[in-house]
């Protein structure tokens, strides 16, 4: 039975998303999220707590990356899920 659920900027199933940043002095971290969406046609939103490596990266480079992991990046994204890059130097 189909549903309508009318227009809605989501995406499903809802995918997870790499965030790739550098920090200050050039080392890469990568981070797993969830919530992400496309809010115009060149901008996504990230929705990340302040907490975030990644958000003071964001906040010192002003740059990122974005893509949608595979299956052959499994073990990867689960890592990039669980360790934090605050905790984690060289994640």
């Amino acid at each position: 039975m189909a549903r309508n659920l009318g227009v809605k900027p989501y995406l499903f199933p809802m995918p997870t998303y790499m965030i790739g940043t550098y920090d200050g002095e050039g080392t890469p971290d990568l981070m797993i999220m969830a919530y992400c969406g496309i809010a115009a046609e060149d901008m996504v939103a990230l929705n990340l707590e302040s907490d975030h490596k990644t958000v003071d990266n964001l906040r010192k480079r002003g740059a990122f990356t974005i893509a949608v992991p595979g299956r052959d990046t499994i073990a990867e994204s689960d890592y990039m899920g669980i360790v934090s890059g605050n905790r984690v130097p060289d994640k």
